[in-house]
């Protein structure tokens, strides 16, 4: 059986053109940068890094959030950093919840900032946190976890939950 890939690369073409001529030439070119903000680009080099269990789908998870989306979160997750600290919010766990527009590819990203927590209180809290939003069909939650004490960067702790169908194909 001969099984055919599609790649929907609408008005990518014009970014990735010259690059792959270029290339299938044989003239080395520079691969078209990705529109990351310096927190996603961090957070992804880390991960990169590192490498831990599901490493692979966690970046997955983060680059499917558009730059514009990158921004809104960083700007939701920041604010949420500043009341923190100025003693506005008094809850001893407080998150933002950030969701993908595109809802044929639904992922949560969830900023965790938090204050110095025993490890296994930390962790809790995470797995909460994924297993309430996993009610709504997601292909995926990630929780971006920052000890605000330690001024972690560009992330504390990481967890995900990733639906079994996070890479399911469609065959034309």
């Amino acid at each position: 059986m001969k099984i055919k890939w599609y790649f929907n690369l609408v008005l990518k073409s014009k970014e990735l053109d010259p690059y792959i001529i270029k290339n299938a030439s044989g003239i080395e070119s520079k691969k078209p940068p990705m529109n990351l903000t310096k927190l996603w680009k961090d957070i992804l080099d880390f991960i990169d890094k590192r490498k831990p269990e599901k490493w692979l789908e966690t970046s997955y998870v983060l680059l499917n959030l558009h730059n514009e989306e990158q921004v809104e979160f960083e700007n939701l997750f920041k604010s949420q950093i500043k009341n923190i600290k100025e003693g506005k919010i008094t809850y001893k766990h407080n998150w933002i919840i950030f969701s993908s527009a595109n809802p044929q590819r639904r992922f949560v990203v969830i900023g965790y900032p938090y204050l110095n927590t025993q490890i296994n209180e930390r962790n809790l809290m995470m797995e909460d946190m994924i297993f309430d939003e996993d009610k709504n069909e997601l292909k995926g939650a990630l929780v971006v976890a920052v000890n605000l004490e330690k001024n972690h960067y560009p992330y504390s702790a990481i967890a995900t939950k990733l639906s079994a169908e996070l890479f399911d194909c469609q065959f034309l």
